[in-house]
């Protein structure tokens, strides 16, 4: 992969982002790192199965646990590959801020795993 990786979070954010004609992959984040379990090493397969049964829980069902858990999966995935990008550009960064750093967290720790 090369070119440019757009990370933003829900599809409304990433459908204008992707209208705007950026260059480059727009790729869409469905969790909100700033509410609920988040352990020391995570992803790892206890902390996604319990971040699933939270969001299942908190959209009173709304999502089915195992489509989360599949989306969960399949993003922790698409950010340890987003080292083969030659640009990815946070467009979380301010609201990951100000929610508590999660997904910043979450994205250097990937990052410095991934060089090892």
């Amino acid at each position: 992969m090369t070119g440019t990786l757009h990370i933003t979070s829900g599809d409304i954010a990433g459908g204008s982002l992707a209208k705007s004609g950026v260059p480059g992959e727009v790729f869409v984040w469905h969790d909100i790192l700033y509410d609920g379990p988040r352990n020391p090493g995570w992803p790892n397969a206890d902390t996604l199965a319990a971040r699933a049964r939270f969001l299942e829980q908190a959209t009173a069902g709304g999502l089915d646990r195992e489509h989360i858990l599949g989306t969960l999966r399949s993003q922790y995935r698409k950010l340890t590959d987003a080292e083969g990008y030659d640009t990815v550009i946070d467009h979380m960064l301010q609201r990951t801020r100000q929610n508590g750093g999660g997904f910043l967290e979450l994205f250097c720790r990937l990052d410095v795993s991934a060089r090892k």
